[in-house]
């Protein structure tokens, strides 16, 4: 089954492989955002509580910028094909 996924992704069309490489390396920046924030915050919830917040909101803005992502690239492959 993941022998048969990694060959359909590797045979994508290259609008649809863009959207794809493009949403995963503005996951990672977020991500890495992420981590800085969680680094600066330094576990403080009375002083530097928006930087806990901070953190979350790039971790769910991650997540949203790779289902989006996904979502484009299936669409763009099948628009494509």
């Amino acid at each position: 089954m993941l022998k048969k996924i990694i060959r359909r992704m590797l045979c994508m069309q290259p609008a649809a492989w863009y959207i794809f490489r493009g949403g995963l390396q503005l996951c990672a920046v977020l991500l890495l955002l992420c981590f800085v924030s969680l680094l600066k915050w330094g576990g403080d919830m009375y002083n530097a509580a928006y930087y806990y917040k901070l953190a979350v909101s790039f971790n769910e803005t991650a997540q949203a910028v790779l289902l989006i992502a996904v979502l484009f690239s299936v669409i763009a492959e099948d628009i494509v094909s």
